[in-house]
């Protein structure tokens, strides 16, 4: 049971090439988090923060923006995000198989790249992604952060 708990705590999960992470059927189930439910992304520090939408606490927001290319509208787009005392937050719908969509804003801001790989961590109501590249000293971030 302890070694149970020790790999659930050491999962590590891989960002593809469209940004999506799968999260897997324990934490989903340990969280409540179910297909189709809106998860709130934010970064925190160096952190990537994962939480299911509170829609008490919180004023959700919705903006359109679309591209027109010779007089046309080409893509049309809604966002959604919540806003928690003026700090906006992501939103984004998460699949029955557990993947969701890294916001490209927070991966850029992150350096997170196509299948970097990111340690997953439960904590109270929220998942915490840290990102696991190595800085220049050949250290990875797991190792400085959490120690």
């Amino acid at each position: 049971m302890e070694n149970q708990k020790r790999n659930e705590k050491d999962e590590i999960i891989q960002v593809d090439e469209l940004g999506r992470v799968k999260i897997s059927m324990v934490k989903r189930k340990k969280l409540n988090i179910k297909p189709g439910d809106e998860i709130e992304i934010y970064k925190s520090g160096t952190n990537i923060i994962l939480k299911k939408v509170d829609k008490n606490n919180c004023k959700e927001i919705s903006e359109e923006k679309c591209i027109i290319y010779n007089g046309k509208i080409e893509i049309d787009i809604k966002i959604k995000s919540v806003d928690y005392n003026g700090n906006k937050h992501i939103i984004r719908k998460i699949d029955e198989l557990g993947i969701i969509v890294l916001p490209i804003k927070i991966r850029k801001e992150l350096n997170i790249k196509d299948n970097d790989k990111l340690k997953i961590y439960l904590k109270d109501d929220m998942l915490i992604l840290i990102n696991g590249r190595k800085n220049k000293y050949g250290l990875t971030r797991f190792k400085r952060t959490l120690t």
